[in-house]
């Protein structure tokens, strides 16, 4: 077994400096997402840096660091249906999640939440690194903070934001849907007390225009203008009331139209709650998926149709 594992890491020496991948020489990405190859490491309150062990591509300098920005109340189990995808294939995967109180008040939460990530993706072992970003429903404005931190950082324009390979946004919840978004993650959608949240949310947010909205609105401005021309795809459904289809087509149009990209891509459920269409529709799901990743040369080389569907079957077997 250790000559084996020897061996491996050898020949995945060897691949990282020809930057290329042969199937029949390494081990499966789907026998090391179900064998758990990776560790985890708590950075703080709100961020897990997952590391991969994967042995075949330890050595490889140009594996993504993928961060994943997570949505409002979402467990652990959830999460890791996605990171695990990536750890699988040898990328390392920064997991963060805000709170509710961080969301009402940006400049002292979110933005300092932004902070951080910059200043870990900035670190020695990381910023040479490409960046995915994955965000889902409130993770989509969440990005927009951390969009103006790299910015804020950069020494040379362009300097991280140029590491980001492509941007998938999954239920993103636009600047209309907050009240709507923050009560419906905590508590039970359509109760009194869902829709009495919501109203005060939305009352908060018309007389807390300096400390709170004012930083929703330039992030609102951001995700429809978005600075980095990345392949982005948009994943919604047309009856989810916080990640809306109107708005994500507002953003889509804009990116198309005022920015001129030519890389933006849509995947629409007719009928999907907010954040599941994964689970509602995971075949579909997961074939978009690899649709896109397939423009990236490092997924492309590593994720076949056989090794994807085999990847797929594993996460079929775990409980949802």
């Amino acid at each position: 077994m250790l000559s084996t594992l020897r061996q491996a890491t050898k020949k995945a020496q060897e691949l990282s400096r020809t930057k290329s991948v042969s199937h029949s020489a390494i081990r499966s990405f789907a026998s090391n997402l179900e064998d758990k190859q990776y560790q985890k490491k708590k950075v703080d309150e709100n961020i897990t840096l997952e590391l991969s062990n994967s042995p075949e591509t330890l050595d490889q300098a140009n594996r993504p660091l993928v961060l994943i920005l997570s949505w409002l109340a979402a467990k652990q189990q959830h999460i890791s249906k996605f990171s695990r995808l990536y750890l699988g294939s040898g990328c390392d995967v920064l997991v963060v999640k805000l709170n509710t109180a961080q969301l009402l008040l940006p400049k002292k939460g979110v933005q300092k939440v932004a902070e951080n990530v910059v200043n870990i993706i900035q670190k020695e072992e990381f910023k040479e690194r490409p960046l995915l970003v994955y965000g889902f429903s409130t993770g989509g404005y969440f990005y927009s903070e951390i969009i103006q931190k790299m910015q804020q950082a950069e020494k040379v324009r362009g300097e991280i934001t140029n590491r980001i390979m492509a941007q998938i946004y999954d239920s993103v919840a636009d600047l209309p849907s907050i009240p709507e978004g923050i009560s419906k993650a905590l508590l039970k959608h359509g109760s009194f007390q869902q829709r009495a949240m919501s109203k005060c949310i939305e009352g908060y947010m018309n007389v807390m225009e300096r400390p709170a909205t004012q930083y929703y609105r330039k992030g609102s401005r951001i995700f429809h203008h978005n600075p980095v021309n990345a392949p982005t795809l948009f994943i919604y459904s047309k009856n989810d009331p916080v990640g809306s289809a109107t708005q994500n087509e507002a953003a889509v149009n804009s990116l198309r139209c005022n920015m001129g990209y030519d890389n933006i891509y849509t995947k629409v459920f007719e009928n999907s709650p907010h954040v599941s269409h994964m689970y509602k529709h995971r075949e579909e799901y997961m074939a978009t998926l690899k649709w896109f990743l397939d423009k990236l040369e490092y997924f492309r080389e590593r994720f076949t149709d056989e090794e994807w569907g085999r990847i797929v079957r594993v996460m079929e077997k775990e409980k949802k």
